[in-house]
């Protein structure tokens, strides 16, 4: 699986620690009611990123204020029964549902249970201080988040980019030296659940890019021109890393079913030049020439001609097989070089600043507001 570097982790508990309880010390030195709820807002609200952190602060504060309400009314008008406690948690899951508060939602039942653990001693002071205190929570969660990744939204991005670049061409060079040899069913599957697990890794650069492409509505010093390689090598790896599961999947077919040819020998040294070609577009997304791409790419595609060559004396049963596999390595040459009609489908306009419906929720809710992102869904 692709992930972050440790350190990022290990520096992202040990502030998000911090948050926690410097959130408490705040809003038990203001007086506040519940302080607990500051520590809690800041520990969901600590991210890699301080747009990423007030998106998710702003939606814990929501989700905070309705569960609230709902608890209260719900108190009034029908005291605490086995039934009313089913319909709070029903209709706060409703809510945060309808509002779209994403991992918030599950606050609005947390907090409206709380609220009736108060019982009588609830007064508009004691829900305005718990705000209070949710508010406290965002505020230091988002001034640490900084600190949280180390890195800045555009280091991350081209990050994540570069380590996802990095396993297609690991994995590539495996499909290489497994195919110049029979290789075993044990070894097809182990490389198809490899190829299935980089789909953790574009979601996780599209999340870094995103994050970075949403930092226009905020002061930044990025430009749009040093987010436009982003967004275009994001996309490039996606592409990539369909097609790189197909030529897995293939692999694996030809071994397990009983009707199916096996793959010659021929493919190993074109799925290699494949994998070097993504070794230097590793390269290049860390600051490399562009020109060296180029290179490895006419490889590939010689590469790729000749491999062609070699198998003209095989039958048909062999080149449907090793058809599909070449056909990939060709869409994956054209994708790396960013040709052909297909990769205009689905490219990424940040030629206008993001709308605001993405930070505040309830926008999102009425017809016609905001924008829809393509985001890649994980494949199960």
């Amino acid at each position: 699986m692709v992930t972050g570097a440790p350190a990022e982790t290990a520096r992202t508990v040990v502030v998000t620690g911090a948050a926690a309880a410097i959130a408490w010390s705040v809003a038990t030195g203001a007086g506040l009611a519940g302080p607990v709820m500051a520590a809690i807002s800041a520990t969901f609200s600590v991210q890699l990123s301080v747009h990423a952190s007030v998106k998710e602060g702003v939606q814990r504060l929501v989700a905070t204020l309705i569960g609230v309400v709902v608890a209260l009314v719900m108190w009034k008008t029908a005291g605490v029964r086995t039934w009313s406690i089913a319909a709070i948690v029903v209709a706060s899951l409703v809510l945060g549902r309808l509002l779209r508060l994403g991992d918030g939602v599950i606050m609005m039942p947390a907090t409206s249970l709380g609220v009736l653990v108060i019982g009588s001693t609830i007064t508009d002071v004691v829900v305005l201080e718990r705000m209070a205190a949710t508010a406290v929570g965002v505020v230091v969660g988002a001034s640490l988040s900084p600190f949280a990744g180390g890195l800045s939204p555009l280091e991350r991005a081209q990050r994540r980019l570069v380590v996802l670049s990095s396993a297609l061409a690991d994995l590539l060079t495996q499909l290489g030296e497994g195919t110049r040899r029979p290789y075993t069913a044990e070894e097809a599957g182990q490389w198809l659940s490899t190829a299935r697990n980089l789909d953790y890794g574009v979601e996780e650069a599209a999340k870094a890019v995103k994050d970075l492409s949403g930092r226009p509505r905020w002061p930044s010093r990025t430009p749009a021109s040093a987010i436009r390689p982003m967004r275009s090598s994001l996309r490039d790896l996606w592409h990539s890393v369909d097609h790189v599961n197909s030529i897995a999947r293939s692999l694996f077919d030809a071994v397990n079913d009983p009707n199916s040819h096996q793959v010659p020998a021929q493919i190993g040294p074109v799925l290699t030049a494949a994998a070097d070609a993504f070794a230097v577009h590793t390269a290049v997304l860390a600051d490399g020439d562009p020109a060296h791409l180029t290179d490895a790419l006419e490889a590939l595609r010689e590469a790729r001609v000749e491999t062609v060559r070699a198998l003209r004396a095989h039958d048909a049963g062999t080149w449907l097989v090793a058809g599909s596999i070449l056909t990939d390595v060709r869409r994956i040459t054209e994708t790396l070089n960013r040709q052909g009609p297909a990769m205009a489908i689905g490219a990424w306009d940040i030629s206008r600043v993001p709308a605001v419906s993405e930070i505040v929720p309830a926008k999102k809710a009425l017809p016609g507001s905001g924008r829809r992102h393509n985001v890649r869904r994980l494949k199960l």
